[in-house]
């Protein structure tokens, strides 16, 4: 009878402990963002030597826009912004997961 009595009281404290220990990892998606401020006008912007993409025109230059961010992976990456076809920064950068490089245009 005291088996019975403390099988049957230590099932469900076992049972609680399988259920009641949950847990999750979330991980975000590997993403890093460029994000260029001051004299934006008709800036070339050409990274890893892919595809140029041409700079939107600045509302507020030197604020923080972020709807002006170009995603890209984390890594090392070679920036490279022209404008008038004369390079005005030619970096080697080293960008992590969720971080944001800014870059100050001339």
């Amino acid at each position: 009878m005291k088996l019975l009595f403390i099988v049957a009281l230590t099932f469900p404290l076992m049972m609680g402990c399988y259920y009641g220990q949950r847990s999750a990892i979330v991980q975000t998606a590997d993403k890093c963002y460029l994000h260029f401020i001051g004299n934006t006008d008709s800036a070339k912007v050409v990274v890893d030597e892919n595809a140029a993409f041409y700079l939107e025109e600045s509302e507020n230059p030197g604020k923080f826009n972020p709807r002006k961010l170009y995603g890209l992976q984390p890594g090392k990456h070679r920036v490279q912004v022209y404008k008038q076809e004369k390079i005005i920064i030619d970096q080697l950068i080293y960008i992590g997961n969720n971080e944001t490089k800014e870059f100050d245009i001339p």
